[in-house]
């Protein structure tokens, strides 16, 4: 609870920090007396808009009633009592990053989406509340300060898809991921350098990713050719493109990499699917040009080593499109009719071989 006033409205009173998440963007009501009668118990409109975290229980002796004396009215004195009140709030936040780190990071427990909201578009709260303000990384989570110490470049991905799709891969290589997909953490993170001199922060996609990863001896790529391109006809239908890499973690066989362009078409094409004949050629007038995904078969893993290495054709192509569908899950990606159609052929095609060689045993 925050003592606030405002005397130029005879304004005294508390605001109180709800101790659950609020909803961004709502306006709860607040509980308004005026002349220490009840005006009513859910006025609107008396803290900022960003404060949607608070509720305010005031009594005030120059503020005017509606006409119907269910609200008050919105003059410019009103306006003063708002700027006045979240003037208030805001300095309570930055006294409490200054002095209770336990008090703040309670607080922020509850009411990140708040505070990264106002640290957006105030550089003094944004350089106050960096040391406490957490994001997710591919090395666990940490401030952006923690991050400036070990790196030198920051490296942010935009959608929570791209980050799956990167963090792994990223960590192996010892690159800084930050996963931007949550509200105002990509906006936060590239804002970084503004504050914090000496670190850059750039934005990262899947592709960029590509530019980290080794390539492959060119007389690799030729022993290995026929296979690869049995490979890529398998998921040529698919309209997934096929090359062969080499990175870490040596774990991970596949690595598939989607940019939104090609997220955006899909769901286009998925929605026209179902819509009529006006409604899907709108949506083709607008459908964003598509980069093909691409599957990054990892030559350092030893199970794309063995299937490379497979003088059966015919197993080839469904193992590279299990390894496709883990890649697809692995990232968070949901999957097409096209893609658990895939699935289930090289689940059976798979599971034929294996029953063929337990017969002949």
């Amino acid at each position: 609870m925050l003592p606030v006033a405002v005397p130029e409205a005879g304004l005294d009173g508390v605001v109180v920090i709800l101790d659950q998440q609020a909803q961004a963007g709502s306006r709860g009501g607040h509980r308004v007396h005026l002349h220490g009668m009840l005006l009513s118990e859910d006025v609107p409109g008396l803290l900022p808009d960003w404060a949607f975290f608070a509720r305010a229980v005031v009594d005030a002796t120059r503020l005017t009633p509606t006409a119907s004396r269910e609200g008050l009215r919105e003059d410019e004195l009103h306006e003063t009592v708002r700027t006045s009140l979240g003037g208030q709030i805001r300095r309570w936040i930055l006294r409490l990053a200054a002095t209770d780190p336990a008090r703040i990071n309670r607080f922020l427990a509850v009411h990140s989406v708040a505070a990264k909201s106002m640290a957006l578009g105030d550089d003094e709260l944004f350089e106050t509340l960096l040391p406490v303000l957490r994001f997710e990384t591919n090395t666990g989570e940490a401030t952006l300060p923690e991050l400036a110490e070990r790196t030198d470049v920051i490296r942010v991905a935009r959608t929570v898809d791209d980050y799956r799709q990167m963090a792994a891969v990223g960590a192996a290589q010892g690159i800084d991921v930050l996963n931007g997909g949550y509200v105002y953490d990509a906006e936060l993170a590239l804002r970084a350098p503004r504050v914090l001199p000496g670190l850059r922060a750039e934005p990262l996609s899947p592709r960029d990713l590509d530019a980290h990863i080794r390539a492959v001896p060119e007389e690799r790529l030729r022993a290995v050719r026929p296979a690869l391109e049995r490979a890529r006809r398998a998921l040529g239908r698919l309209d997934v493109d096929v090359d062969l890499r080499a990175f870490a973690p040596s774990s991970m066989p596949a690595l598939h990499l989607e940019d939104g362009r090609a997220r955006a078409a899909a769901a286009s094409d998925e929605v026209a699917a179902g819509a009529d004949e006006t409604w899907a050629a709108l949506l083709a007038t607008m459908r964003p040009t598509p980069v093909r995904p691409r599957l990054l078969l990892n030559d350092d893993n030893p199970l794309v080593r063995r299937m490379l290495a497979l003088g059966d054709d015919e197993l080839v192509s469904p193992a590279a499109e299990s390894l496709y569908a883990r890649a697809l899950l692995a990232a968070g990606h949901r999957l097409r009719a096209a893609d658990l159609a895939a699935v289930d052929h090289s689940f059976l095609a798979l599971l034929e071989r294996a029953l063929e060689g337990d017969d002949d045993r």
